[in-house]
This record gives structure tokens, sequence and C-alpha cells, in this order.
């Protein structure tokens, strides 16, 4: 899974909308049209956006942005005719973005979630959370299996099968079946 800090991806739509909204007269320098065209051209490609960093609009706005920029030698603002030729490139570029980023999938973690994850990326506890996220159906099956076979277990151990199966074992390992206290006698309270 690929890591993409939530705020770049939110940079590069914003910096996008921006672009489809400039208005004739608006600054070209000063954080305004070509520092949003350069983030939109160097985000495009950091954030994975391959196809449409090799689209027809990526590169019309590449080209644009140099031509503003030596524009800015004579004029500090942007005219109408280069922000309509702008936003026509910034509404193609917007929909190559949508339609390439429709296969990626985002996951957000919540504060707990992120907070359960250590600087290792892996979860510093694991949780089983069966009396809220189980249905009483399955818990319910569940804990009567167990006590069933509790209860199948307590009356094997009492069955001649079991003291049969004990004495072969003890026969083949030398493994006592029965306790012994640490003096080394049997345990007087257990009945054979």
């Amino acid at each position: 899974m690929d890591e993409i800090a939530a705020n770049k991806t939110i940079k590069l739509g914003t910096g996008v909308r921006y672009l489809i909204e400039v208005q004739p007269g608006e600054q070209l320098g000063n954080g305004r049209v070509l520092d949003n065209i350069q983030a939109v051209l160097n985000l495009t490609k950091e954030l994975g956006f391959t196809t449409t960093a090799a689209s027809g609009a990526y590169t019309k706005l590449d080209r644009l942005f140099g031509e503003l920029r030596q524009a800015t030698a004579v004029s500090t603002t942007i005219d109408e005719p280069q922000a309509n030729r702008l936003e026509a490139i910034a509404r193609k570029l917007r929909q190559s973005l949508l339609t390439e980023g429709s296969d990626k999938t985002f996951y957000v973690l919540t504060e707990k979630e992120a907070e359960s994850v250590g600087a290792s990326g892996w979860p510093t506890e694991i949780t089983l959370d069966l009396l809220r996220k189980t249905p009483w159906q399955l818990a319910s099956w569940f804990i009567g299996l167990l006590i069933a076979s509790f209860s199948l277990g307590i009356w094997f151990a009492h069955t001649n099968l079991y003291h049969e199966l004990a004495a072969l074992f003890e026969t083949r390992t030398g493994t006592p079946s029965e306790p012994v206290d640490p003096a080394g006698e049997p345990d007087a309270s257990v009945e054979p």
C-alpha cells in the first residue's frame, strides 16, 4: 500500500480548483498563479498520477507555465486570454486526475487508530472485542460448545478407556500417569 499524505492530495485538488477559477488581473507571482501551477505540476508527479503526468493537459499546463514566467517581464498579472486558456487546461487536467484517481483507494485513520500504530507502522496492541462485535447467536453457540467439550472431557477422564490409555502411555514412555508427590510416593488422595 502506498502511503500518501492527505494534505498533499488536498493541496493538489485545491491548486487545480484555484487554476480553474483564476480571473483576469490576478497576480502571476507572490504565491498566486505561477506558484499554484508549479505545485500542481509537482504534486501530480509526486502523488503518482502517471497517466495524468503523461497527458496533453499536463504538457499544455507545463508549456503555459513557461510562457507565464516569461510574461512576468512584461506584466505582473494574467490577462483574459491567458486566464481562459488556463481554465480550459485546468479543467482537462482535473478530469484526467479524477479519472485516474477513481481506481485509487485512500484510507483515513481515526485519531484512536493513529495512536495505536507505533513508529514502526505496526499496531502497538491487538484486541478482540468479541462482546460488542460478535452476534449473540454465535457467542452463545461458542460458549455452549466450550461447556460441552469441558463436560465431555470430565466424563471421559472417568471412563475405563481413559485409564487403559493412561496405563499404555505409562508402559511405553515410562512416565507415570498418576500425580507423584515431591518425596516420590504416589499421591494417596488419587484413586487408581
